[in-house]
């Protein structure tokens, strides 16, 4: 009896020793974080699309009358200026010699050349005035008092490339001992995008010889429905990757494109840009003042939804975020709140419901670096 005693006895301290060895075993040390407290920050709302270059208006040049096309004097590609010889229907022989005014013409376009440079002034003091506005740096006497001299200086500018050709073509025309019709010169500053015709060729009166685009460019995006309501006239728009690049909305159809169902926007670009033709660009269009939570994009994680791990009573909390808008390296984000400790070191290690600590830079392995 006292073995079967002393064996119960030998196996109970057994058990509770190996039961506290486990115990100890299994005990499971907080995961050490680095957190960031998020704060809101200020930022202007904006749309982004993609946009292409395109010339600000085309123009197809056609005679009124068939004929001979006895002189073809441009190729696609070509820059022509207001004057320049398009084409004409007699023999080239016969064409004669313009004696042209080099004196008004040069004047009249040293005047359209100053009154383009004023516009395009007037233009980049806008874009600054509406940016001040937006992000409420700026009052608003002073946006009307720009809006009000970019359109001023845009009629002027207007009148005077009116006035710069009307003088250009009534000096050729009065030097011509000819029909003036019988002879096509270009109305407008820019390139030949397509010649339609050969030189020899017959052709119908009325249909287009050449098409020429204007040298003066314009963005050119579909906007949904829903973003045609937000978007106006006179709105600023940025270049994603080239700030410095701005234009101003000048155009938003009415109706959607029968293609693509969206709503055509044009914006007028600077002067001075060196954009292409076809060039495609990303844009963002400025809308309004607002408040954002933004954060590192190397913090998000993604298993098929982007998601972070924040602090809550010691454990680690996943919290799912949808990612609104990208700028750089800084993603601006919605499911987070301002004051929350969103873990930025140490958040490979661990998983929901962790049980963590905080800690500092140094004391934490992995993961990138805090800033």
């Amino acid at each position: 009896m006292k073995k079967y005693i002393v064996c119960i006895v030998c196996f109970v301290f057994l058990f509770s020793s190996c039961s506290a060895q486990d115990q100890s075993e299994h005990v499971v040390k907080d995961k050490s974080v680095v957190v960031e407290a998020l704060e809101e920050k200020t930022y202007i709302e904006s749309l982004s699309y993609n946009a292409v270059v395109v010339p600000e208006f085309v123009v197809k040049k056609a005679f009124p009358q068939s004929g001979i096309l006895s002189t073809l004097s441009v190729k696609k590609g070509d820059k022509v200026q207001v004057g320049d010889l398009i084409a004409g229907l007699i023999p080239e022989k016969d064409i004669p010699k313009l004696d042209r005014n080099l004196d008004i013409i040069s004047s009249s376009y040293d005047d359209y050349k100053e009154k383009r440079g004023e516009l395009s002034k007037k233009a980049k003091d806008y874009v600054f005035h509406k940016l001040n506005y937006i992000a409420e740096e700026g009052v608003e006497t002073e946006l009307n008092k720009s809006e009000a001299e970019l359109i001023k200086a845009s009629d002027t500018y207007n009148k005077s490339f009116d006035d710069y050709k009307n003088i250009v073509l009534s000096t050729l025309m009065s030097s011509m001992e000819i029909d003036p019709k019988m002879l096509m010169y270009s109305d407008v500053n820019g390139y030949v995008v397509k010649v339609l015709n050969t030189q020899s060729e017959m052709i119908g009166g009325g249909y287009p010889v050449v098409i020429i685009a204007s040298e003066d460019k314009v963005l050119e995006a579909g906007l949904t429905s829903e973003d045609k309501e937000k978007v106006k006239i006179g709105d600023v728009v940025l270049l994603k990757e080239n700030s410095d690049i701005s234009a101003i909305v000048t155009e938003i159809s009415q109706f959607p494109d029968k293609n693509t169902g969206t709503y055509t926007m044009r914006a007028r670009l600077s002067f001075d840009t060196d954009l292409n033709f076809g060039e495609n660009v990303i844009i963002k269009v400025q809308l309004a003042k607002k408040k954002g939570i933004f954060i590192s994009i190397n913090h998000i994680l993604n298993d098929g939804s982007s998601y972070v791990y924040v602090v809550e009573n010691s454990r680690a909390v996943r919290k799912d975020i949808k990612i609104l808008d990208i700028d750089k390296d800084m993603a601006l984000v919605s499911g987070l709140d301002e004051g929350d400790q969103m873990i930025v070191r140490g958040y490979k290690a661990i998983s929901d419901g962790y049980k963590v600590s905080i800690a500092s830079d140094e004391e934490v392995d992995g993961d990138e670096k805090s800033n």
